[in-house]
């Protein structure tokens, strides 16, 4: 697309010709995916009235969007989005191999000593992908910092699960392509001999992973389950309000 056209309407003219996917869309957040859809359609047929084409029409992405009937059906596009996203969250998860130094001085002094940059990085990226959620964004920001504080741990563990899962582990590995435990960092010399360390390690990095093997999760599931967790209306310390938009 040519950056330099400075006119919104052009620009969105142009999104439109390139073949805009829906699921990126962010904003909007008073209108349901079908409506999103029709105002995308509308303005696709005034381009085709205009003489325009489509292009790229025989090479669409697949995750473009096209209802398989007269009725757009809300459950798949709902699904498809939160797919989207959860695609453009493993590709931001996914990061370069941690150095044997830094190995070395988890395993002596533990995960803690030094605030990991990892961890921080899945917190930030769990607050991102809160803001695509219709339901987080309708939350005022004390409502919003409520249920992150709440749920921001469990969902860091769930996405780690997830994503070693689909890398066929059986234990919880750090997103580094090297297949290292997370239990590895409690198992160093800083812990050692800490039975209660060991066995919560145990019990959150390797047991944890034993549901996804057994109900052999898909990436819908996943994606639906982690929606769940974004929509708990039973956080404790939520407003009334808060409580009814999740």
């Amino acid at each position: 697309m040519n950056v330099a056209i400075k006119c919104k309407s052009c620009r969105f003219d142009k999104c439109i010709l390139a073949g805009m996917r829906i699921q990126t869309i962010r904003g909007f957040y008073s209108r349901s995916l079908p409506e999103i859809y029709e105002l995308i359609e509308q303005k696709r047929n005034e381009l085709r009235a205009k003489g325009k084409y489509i292009e790229n029409v025989e090479t669409k992405s697949e995750t473009y969007i096209k209802p398989g009937s007269l009725f757009v059906n809300k459950d798949n596009l709902i699904i498809d989005f939160l797919i989207s996203v959860e695609k453009n969250a493993k590709r931001c998860q996914e990061r370069g191999a941690i150095s044997l130094e830094a190995i070395g001085f988890v395993l002596k002094n533990g995960f803690f000593k030094k605030p990991p940059a990892a961890l921080m990085e899945d917190l930030l990226l769990i607050v991102d992908i809160g803001k695509t959620m219709p339901s987080f964004n309708e939350l005022d920001l004390s409502d919003q910092i409520c249920l992150l504080t709440q749920i921001t741990m469990p969902l860091s563990i769930l996405l780690l699960a997830y994503y070693s899962y689909t890398k066929k582990y059986n234990a919880v590995i750090m997103p580094t392509g090297s297949g290292l435990s997370m239990a590895l960092g409690f198992s160093g010399e800083y812990y050692k001999g800490d039975k209660t360390i060991a066995k919560l390690s145990k019990k959150v990095f390797i047991d944890s992973m034993e549901p996804f093997t057994q109900v052999q999760l898909t990436e819908e599931e996943y994606v639906l389950l982690r929606a769940i967790i974004f929509c708990h209306s039973f956080t404790d310390g939520l407003s009334k309000q808060g409580k009814n938009c999740c």
